[in-house]
């Protein structure tokens, strides 16, 4: 009985270990650079959307969200 026990301890642990390897990321790290049209870099905070589509074709919006980002001297990233 304990052998059974133990083995489905085990393969209880190996299915969570498994499905949390191949879950998705409740994050998404992200770095951009913001410029005006001549080129110069902006600094403050701006509204940003951010999409993931389906394809390269972008016809398939699979997932859209609004960030307000701060720019610092034309840089901003995730924290």
């Amino acid at each position: 009985m304990r052998k059974i026990s133990t083995y489905i301890s085990t393969l209880i642990l190996l299915a969570v270990f498994v499905t949390n390897i191949f879950a998705a990321p409740l994050l998404v790290n992200y770095q951009g650079r913001l410029i005006d049209s001549t080129g110069n870099p902006l600094s403050g905070d701006y509204s940003v959307t951010f999409k993931i589509f389906d394809s390269l074709a972008g016809t398939g919006e699979v997932w859209s969200e609004v960030q307000t980002v701060t720019v610092q001297d034309g840089l901003f990233h995730s924290m």
